[in-house]
């Protein structure tokens, strides 16, 4: 289920060199994004797809936030 695809991202993110607390907590975080961007009625096959999006949200969340400083 999700959590599959959440051990998935964690473990994704551990291979590419971060470490397990940043890993884990960045992988919960953009899970928790995907879900959100999906809205109720998500299900394990629709995360994978919801995670570009999330990712421009917290990309153009970034932006908008260096622009203010």
């Amino acid at each position: 289920g999700t959590g599959d695809v959440l051990a998935g991202m964690v473990l994704g993110l551990l291979a590419q060199g971060m470490s397990a607390f940043e890993g884990t907590s960045a992988a919960v975080w953009l899970h928790g994004a995907a879900a959100r961007v999906f809205g109720p009625g998500l299900i394990a096959e629709d995360l994978p797809e919801m995670l570009p999006p999330a990712l421009r949200e917290l990309a153009g969340d970034a932006s908008a936030r260096s622009k203010k400083t």
